[in-house]
């Protein structure tokens, strides 16, 4: 299947998760066992319609730049991993539940000046996703892009003042990683807003619980000003 990083929708995006949760219920389970296999397969659909509420109901996507990461992710402040399901496929067939129990994955949009990603964990296996939290920070405070390999691994990198680590994240090998890792970090740089870094404000907001297929933010809990001067 073909992606153009420019036309990816929605609902590509929610094809590719249904696809690696397929895969999900082929690679986890005991080898031969249908009914576990069901389970997983089951428990992933039954996530990706979460996702969609969330992604509906908070608007995590917009309308304009927007994108996503699994397995190892950094939303500037914590970080986030797992094995990638290849690294999965090659561990002990008997016990590999216990290498993937929780999946990770975030989204980033661009919105009113700002960029936001939030990032997740769904439980593997059970129809759970947690929400680790939200970041949300001024394009003026965007300093770099890149982009780094670890094999055929490929992983995009966010700098921005204000933040103790970078945004970052693998991008997905079921998409054109390449590509896709040019058209993020080019279009990044071309949104990137350049004005006085007095007053930078970075928001952060934690804690969307999710069970049921319903979702409540908690709220804000910091508003951190930021100034470059005091670095």
């Amino acid at each position: 299947m073909h992606y153009n990083p420019k036309e990816i929708k929605k609902d590509d995006f929610y094809q590719l998760l249904d696809r690696r949760f397929k895969k999900f219920s082929e690679v986890i389970p005991v080898r031969g066992d249908g009914g576990v296999r069901m389970h997983y397969l089951q428990m992933g659909h039954a996530n990706v319609m979460k996702i969609k509420n969330l992604v509906e109901k908070f608007d995590l996507i917009g309308t304009g730049f927007w994108g996503y990461g699994i397995n190892k992710v950094s939303n500037g402040k914590e970080e986030y991993s797992n094995l990638d399901l290849i690294d999965v496929e090659k561990t002990d067939g008997l016990n590999r539940h216990i290498y993937y129990d929780n999946f990770h994955f975030l989204i980033f949009t661009v919105k009113d000046e700002h960029f936001i990603v939030n990032t997740f964990a769904m439980l593997v296996g059970r129809s759970i996703i947690k929400t680790e939290n939200l970041v949300k920070i001024h394009m003026s405070n965007f300093r770099s892009a890149g982009f780094t390999t670890d094999g055929l691994k490929m992983f995009v990198n966010f700098a921005f003042d204000g933040l103790p680590k970078s945004i970052s994240f693998q991008v997905d090998p079921y998409i054109d990683t390449l590509n896709f890792a040019k058209y993020y970090i080019d279009t990044m740089e071309s949104l990137a807003i350049t004005k006085s870094v007095e007053n930078k404000t970075e928001f952060r907001i934690e804690n969307i619980h999710v069970s049921g297929g319903q979702a409540n933010i908690a709220g804000e809990i910091k508003d951190i000003k930021y100034n470059k001067n005091e670095n």
